[in-house]
């Protein structure tokens, strides 16, 4: 377990040994990949790792980027990547739990591999220009609970068959407002919403939800 102080600290990291990144809190310790034409967080044939607590901005190709590995992503920002904000190859078990995934130049989530075990939960993916998910192999995936809302391409687009599970989710104005552009390749699953999720003031960077918000029950 790293403990990682608050600061700003510019640099691309290639990880290939287990570990725990903790950093102390989103809103203070930040990695700024700006400066390297490649991931700013790589993670490359490791058993069991995580990175929470992270404002991770900018960056080539992805923000985080795993390859045949176990690796948990929680509590982060991920920001401003030129490429997708989270991008899962080759045969990886992901949790992406309890993340904004904002303004990236490509799809916000994206599974181009083999996933052995994948869950997508309780996540703000909004304001990516590709889709907000986008799935290429569905098998062993669920979608929970996650707010997908304003991204220029599809909310969810699936690739694959089967589909992966979907529910309790909010996806809402996605592919520059579209009645169609929600779901392409899956259904919306039980218990999910469309509607305006209400954040604090996404133009500024708040995706906290107001108090009035109909998706209060969907992160949880």
């Amino acid at each position: 377990r790293v403990q990682v102080a608050a600061g700003r600290y510019t640099e691309n990291l290639l990880i290939g040994k287990d570990v725990t990144l903790v950093g102390a809190g989103a809103d203070q310790t930040i990695i700024d990949g700006s400066t390297a034409m490649s991931p700013t967080v790589q993670f490359n044939d490791m058993i069991q790792g995580s990175i929470e607590g992270f404002y991770i901005l900018s960056g080539n190709g992805a923000g985080v980027r795993i390859e045949n590995s176990g690796v948990t992503v929680q509590s982060n920002i991920v920001s401003d990547v030129n490429g997708w904000g989270i991008e899962v190859v080759s045969g990886s078990q992901v949790a992406i739990i309890s993340n904004w995934i904002v303004r990236n130049a490509w799809d916000g989530v994206t599974i181009l591999g083999g996933v052995g075990q994948g869950r997508i939960a309780n996540n703000i993916i909004a304001s990516n220009r590709g889709d907000g998910i986008r799935v290429f192999v569905g098998r062993n995936l669920a979608i929970t609970n996650s707010i997908i809302v304003l991204n220029s391409g599809y909310g969810v687009a699936v690739d694959a068959s089967p589909s992966p599970l979907l529910r309790d989710n909010d996806v809402w104005y996605n592919l520059s407002g579209s009645g169609n552009g929600n779901y392409l390749g899956c259904v919306a699953g039980a218990g999910s919403l469309s509607v305006d999720p209400l954040f604090v003031d996404a133009a500024n960077g708040d995706y906290r939800l107001k108090a009035e918000s109909l998706c209060s029950g969907i992160i949880q």
